[in-house]
């Protein structure tokens, strides 16, 4: 899990507006990117806790064992794209 800060820019109530991200990487390093370029601050990170269920990764064990295929329409949604 992870926090960030989007700061208000003049806003009418003067608060930044609190954003908070939990997931993969997929979700993740988007938000870290934002940090980077200075976009978002980011106030908290917890990188002990795991991002994945057992689910998740019984399911990325299976598909690294070759035991299971990833369906051609999904690939672009498990697999970094030059541009996603």
């Amino acid at each position: 899990m992870r926090v960030f800060d989007l700061p208000s820019d003049g806003a009418a109530n003067g608060k930044s507006l609190r954003i908070v991200v939990t997931g993969s990487c997929r979700v993740l390093d988007p938000f870290e990117d934002l940090a980077a370029a200075g976009v978002l601050v980011k106030v908290w990170a917890n990188y002990a806790v795991a991002p994945h269920t057992f689910g998740e990764a019984n399911q990325i064990l299976r598909y690294t064992r070759q035991e299971r295929d990833i369906l051609e329409p999904l690939i672009p949604l498990v697999f970094a794209q030059p541009h996603s």
